[in-house]
């Protein structure tokens, strides 16, 4: 759901005084539905599905050996979301797995999440993209592995 933030710039979008009531209510309407449709726990949800032992990410498929199961990674704010969606996807097929945000709410069972600066850079960021880097580096081309990542996360790893 759309929280706090987002009422703040709701309220700044809107104060032209040239719309009716009427017409701010039906305009915050769409506003929240857009931001609550490109959240990353309702985007996810679209399409990405478990079939028995498919994978089905949009229109492509992947057979999955169950007893390898599938690693999950994530980086950046949106990995933590993500990956809440893939621990109720996935289900326990989850073999293994590091998530990577400026912070942990709890929510994750299945996977781990080390905490790391945002939006400044620290020793942090660096020990995350070292960790993630070592545990991709450990895995096999047997390995079936999903990488959640946001684009500023991206700079971590170049600079590792």
């Amino acid at each position: 759901m759309v929280g706090p933030p987002f009422e703040i710039l709701e309220e700044r979008l809107f104060i032209s005084e040239g719309f009716s009531m009427k017409s701010r209510q039906i305009i915050k309407q769409i506003f929240r539905a857009a931001l609550n449709a490109a959240l990353p726990e309702n985007l996810f949800w679209n399409f990405i599905n478990m079939e028995n032992e498919t994978l089905v990410v949009k229109d492509k498929r992947y057979n999955i050996d169950l007893k390898r199961g599938i690693h999950v990674f994530g980086s950046g704010k949106s990995s933590l979301p993500a990956a809440r969606v893939l621990e109720k996807v996935l289900r326990n097929n989850i073999a293994d797995g590091l998530v990577v945000s400026n912070y942990d709410d709890g929510s994750l069972s299945q996977l781990k999440v080390f905490v790391s600066a945002h939006p400044v850079p620290d020793e942090r960021s660096l020990r995350a993209a070292e960790l993630l880097l070592d545990r991709l580096s450990k895995l096999s081309s047997a390995d079936f592995f999903i990488f959640i990542i946001s684009p500023p996360s991206l700079f971590y790893f170049l600079a590792s």
